[in-house]
This record gives C-alpha cells, sequence and structure tokens, in this order.
C-alpha cells in the first residue's frame, strides 16, 4: 500500500497551519462578536483563590514526598479559583473586539478575605477590575483570608492536581446560612426563603443585574447554591406569571410577551459532596466531567443497581450514529431520571457531550462536540498542552457566554470547545484564559481545516 495519500494530507494540514498563523482575524464563522451594547449580562456566584503553582516531573502517589524540579521556584498569588476564573472568562469571551469595555455585564458574587489582614485580595480585586468584571457584590470578610489553592503541575504533559484551602469561599457565608435548617446532604429543609434579609437582598440584586445566566460552582457552600437556584425558579415563575399576556388596546387582544427566564447552569467541579434531587432538578444545565458524572450518580444508585441499569438502557440510534460514548450517555440518562435536566458532559481530549431532557421530534437529543485542534509553530498537535488548570471553567463560561447570547446548541458546543482548548496553551487558571478574538479566530481555522482535510481525504480516496 503507497504512503504518498498519508503525507499529502500531513502537507496539507501543516501548510494550513502556517498560513493560520499569518492570516489576519475574520469573523465569518456562525459565532460572531456581540456589540458591547447588547451584551447579555451574566451573574457568577464562586469562589476566588490565591493559587501557588509547583512544578514537578510527575505528581506524586500517595505517601510519596518530591521535590520541585532543578532551577524552578514556586509561581505565588496567580488570581484564581472558579468563581473568579469563569467570570473573567465570561468578560473575556463577551467582549466585541471593537470596543474595551462590556459595560460590566458580567457580575460576580463572592466572598473575598480582608484586606487589611490579608493583603493578596488586592490582587483578587485588581485582576477582576481590570477585566470588566463588575464586583459590587464582593463582600470582603473581616478577620478571614482568601481562599488559596496549591497546584502541582507536571511540567511535561500540564497534568494537574490540587488541593484548595476555602477561607472567605467556605466561611464567609455564614449570615445566609441563619435562617435557615440544612439536612445532612446539604440541602435546605426549609424551601421557603421568606421575608427575610437575603430574600430583599436578592430582589434587589437581580432587579438591578437581571441576568440572562446564572452560573454556579461547588467551591462555596452548597446552601447558597442551593438559595441562588431557588431563588431563580421563583424569580422566573413570577416573570412569566406578570409578564406573559398583555393587553393589546388597539385590537382587543392578548399578545404573548417576550420573556427570557434566567439559566442556572451547574458546574460539578470544586468540592466532592453529594448533591440533592432538588437541587439537580432546579438547574438547567449541570455540567460534569466523566469521573464527577459517575460519582454524582453513584450517591443515587449502588454500584450494583447501576450496572443493571446499564444493562437495561436502549439508546435510540440516533444516539449512537456520531460517537462512542455510550456509557456516558447511560450515566447522563440516569442522573435525569434522578431530577437532572440537561446534563452537559466534558471528556478533555475527546471533546463533549450533551444530553437534553427535552427535545422537539426534528432534533436530536444527544449533541456531540469534538475537541477543537490547534495549531503550533506550523504542525498540528491535537492537545499542546502546557496547564489544564482552568480549561474547564473556560469552557463553561464560553457555554454561557453563547447560550445567553441566543445561539443555537451546537454552535454554543463549538464556541465552548475552542474556548477551553486555548485556555491549555498557558500556564495559570487566568493567564490563559483566551480573548473573543482569539477563539473567533481559532473556530474559523478550524472550519477551514475540516473543509481542506475532508478535499484531501476525497482526492486521495482514504477512508474517513
Amino acid at each position: 500500500m503507497s504512503l504518498k495519500p498519508f503525507f499529502l494530507l500531513a502537507d496539507v494540514t501543516t501548510l494550513i497551519a502556517i498560513l493560520y498563523l499569518l492570516q489576519p482575524v475574520t469573523s465569518s464563522s456562525s459565532v460572531t462578536p456581540s456589540s458591547s451594547s447588547s451584551t447579555p449580562s451574566i451573574l457568577i456566584a464562586g469562589s476566588a483563590n490565591l493559587d501557588t503553582f509547583l512544578p514537578l516531573k510527575r505528581l506524586p502517589t500517595p505517601g510519596e514526598n518530591l521535590t520541585l524540579l532543578p532551577n524552578k521556584n514556586p509561581t505565588i498569588d496567580v488570581p484564581g479559583g472558579k468563581g473568579c476564573n469563569q467570570a473573567i472568562a465570561c468578560s473575556k469571551l463577551s467582549l466585541s473586539p471593537s470596543s474595551s469595555s462590556n459595560e460590566n455585564q458580567i457580575h460576580f458574587l463572592s466572598r473575598l478575605g480582608d484586606a487589611q489582614m490579608d493583603k493578596s485580595t488586592l490582587k483578587l480585586i485588581q485582576v477582576l477590575q481590570e477585566n470588566n468584571v463588575n464586583i459590587d457584590h464582593c463582600q470582603q470578610c473581616t478577620n478571614l483570608d482568601s481562599g488559596r489553592g496549591y497546584v502541582f503541575l507536571e511540567k511535561d504533559t500540564g497534568k494537574v492536581s490540587a488541593v484548595v484551602s476555602g477561607g472567605s469561599n467556605l466561611y464567609g457565608w455564614n449570615d445566609w446560612a441563619n435562617d435557615h435548617d440544612h439536612d445532612n446532604n446539604g440541602g435546605v429543609n426549609d424551601s421557603e426563603m421568606g421575608n427575610n434579609q437575603i430574600h430583599e437582598y436578592l430582589d434587589a440584586l437581580f432587579a438591578s443585574v437581571q441576568p440572562r445566566c446564572l452560573l454556579l460552582q461547588r467551591e462555596i457552600p452548597e446552601h447558597v447554591n442551593y438559595m441562588l437556584a431557588n431563588y431563580v425558579n421563583n424569580y422566573n415563575q413570577s416573570k412569566r406569571n406578570h409578564s406573559r399576556k398583555i393587553w393589546n388596546r388597539a385590537s382587543g387582544t392578548d399578545e404573548e410577551k417576550h420573556c427570557h427566564d434566567t439559566i442556572v447552569i451547574q458546574d460539578v467541579g470544586g468540592e466532592d459532596r453529594p448533591i440533592t434531587k432538588e437541587m439537580l432538578s432546579l438547574c438547567d444545565y449541570i455540567m460534569p466531567n466523566e469521573s464527577e458524572l459517575r460519582r454524582l450518580v453513584e450517591t443515587f444508585v449502588s454500584k450494583d443497581e447501576l450496572e443493571i441499569q446499564m444493562a437495561k438502557q436502549n439508546l435510540e440510534d440516533e444516539d449512537t450514529l456520531t460517537h462512542d460514548h455510550e456509557d456516558v450517555i447511560k450515566l447522563a440518562m440516569i442522573l435525569q431520571a434522578n431530577g437532572a435536566n440537561n446534563v452537559l458532559v466534558t471528556l478533555s481530549e475527546k471533546g463533549s457531550i450533551l444530553v437534553l431532557k427535552e427535545h422537539k421530534n426534528n432534533e436530536a437529543r444527544v449533541h456531540y462536540q469534538k475537541a477543537c485542534m490547534l495549531p503550533s509553530a506550523g504542525s498540528i498537535k491535537s492537545n499542546p498542552v502546557v496547564d489544564e488548570t482552568g480549561a474547564g471553567d473556560c469552557y463553561r463560561a464560553g457555554f454561557a457566554v453563547a447560550l445567553s447570547e441566543g445561539k443555537k446548541i451546537q454552535e454554543c458546543l463549538k464556541f465552548a470547545s475552542a474556548a477551553g482548548a486555548l485556555a491549555v496553551t498557558k500556564e495559570g487558571a487566568v493567564p490563559s484564559i483566551p480573548s473573543r478574538e482569539a477563539v473567533q479566530k481559532l473556530l474559523d481555522w478550524n472550519d477551514e481545516l475540516n473543509l481542506d482535510i475532508a478535499d484531501s481525504m476525497k482526492q486521495c480516496h482514504l477512508p474517513r
């Protein structure tokens, strides 16, 4: 068998990569930058940390002591934390290239350390402000340090493992728990918030922000996430009740008034803890990675019972036509049977899968998005990883931004994939967050690459 067609395909991809590095930015892709005046408002509630990166030859095994790489020092006080990462990512991905401001439509609700005691808190404030994140609802907590992250970074592969000290992220929300009793799973037994100060605060917050999307993570207490998700559920219902119909005096008829619900997205990343069926039902999108998905399901179903349920699951043909991730789809469906709505699972270099709970007859229930290819110095590398720390946060922020802008589901997945792919190419969570312009450029390049590879394969009679 001749190898000539394979060399031709390699030449094509190398040439495209070189041209990509030289070409100006275009905006031909369907995910185009939004103008700053029409940027949807997004509210992120979550953590803010200062991270210390420890460069290692490899990650330690249990019970093992390692030293840093020769001539390498720790990188200290790098802004991070899932909430901070996602807030900055939403801001940078929403930002129009033609404008220097997105009018602070990205709002961050968080608890920071006492800057008088923990001077590094000022770094968090500075980086959030520099990236046009509205921090009106970031409160400093007296006598508490900001959260800290200690990241083991395997330099050759970019793989990471981390230990997080919660600080103000965990202990700065005590005022939100005063009027509520909590069950053993972290849920709130009293589903009525009542006429308390927190309810009044949330009324004022949502009246001013009017978020199109609420983005949650699990590095702040579970009861805070629950209270926010529960409030949004009531907030959406109230909007529908009061705004669905308007009286058209001219025609004397009722007309449907367009009313957007606030979308709740729960990132499962953070503390490994149970989640209640009620909390699952309050979220429009649950976003775990593959291992987090299995752990979530196993909180509701025993391992023995899970194997039985997996074997009984019969997937429709359309659910398995384009990919080989049947177990992931089955696990997502089992999670949906326990209260979840839409489940979006990230699969690292294998892409991502969205399993919808409800879909129209002419729409697919399962949406698969392959990982974006990345150009690197004139050659193609599917995963040129420097540091994985913030990739998942960029993916989730990208999905939230595209969804808030009203993009179609597959376009949202593509945009998120490009944002997450670019985030692995630099060290540090916040420093690696790409701009809208960079994501757009990568999307355009991937579209061109896919077309040219398809043409080359056709010309060379290669199997697809």
